[in-house]
């Protein structure tokens, strides 16, 4: 559950996107149980980046990618449908907002930036593997639509 802080700023700086609304919708009914549940499965996947971190594992491993997975599906069911635009602004904000970040480096000093470089490798792989696809169909299409045409299309 949002504090009535972070709840006024998430209103004012998102109030009007789509995924606010649908936040908004898919969390109305949830209890203080199923707040609690998905939040601490959040901080869970957290700690597995530091755990990762910790091991040396880079952030383009096939490990750390698994977890930018994870992360992305779990925000997708339990708060908004999570598309790679909101990925790429939701890894930049665990660096640049301090209250994400020290939240974050709990499990281990670093691990705000090692899963916002995580994300950052994960995208720019997407992004690559979909202009290798829009290459191979030989299409000269405008990347953007591109890779809007195989977001649908997946």
């Amino acid at each position: 559950m949002m504090n009535n802080d972070y709840k006024s700023e998430a209103r004012k700086r998102w109030g009007n996107a789509d995924a606010y609304r649908e936040y908004e919708q898919k969390t109305k009914n949830y209890t203080k149980e199923k707040w609690i549940e998905a939040n601490d499965d959040l901080m869970a996947i957290f700690a597995e980046f530091a755990a990762c971190k910790e091991n040396g594992v880079s952030a383009d491993s096939a490990e750390a990618q698994s977890l930018v997975a994870k992360l992305q599906t779990h925000i997708t069911v339990n708060y908004y449908t999570c598309i790679d635009e909101i990925l790429a602004g939701v890894g930049q904000m665990y660096v640049a907002d301090e209250r994400f970040k020290k939240n974050i480096n709990k499990f281990g000093e670093g691990t705000a930036e090692f899963a916002s470089e995580a994300i950052e490798k994960a995208l720019a792989k997407a992004d690559s593997e979909n202009m290798l696809s829009c290459s191979y169909l030989g299409r000269n299409i405008d990347e953007g639509l591109c890779c809007d045409i195989q977001m649908i299309s997946n």
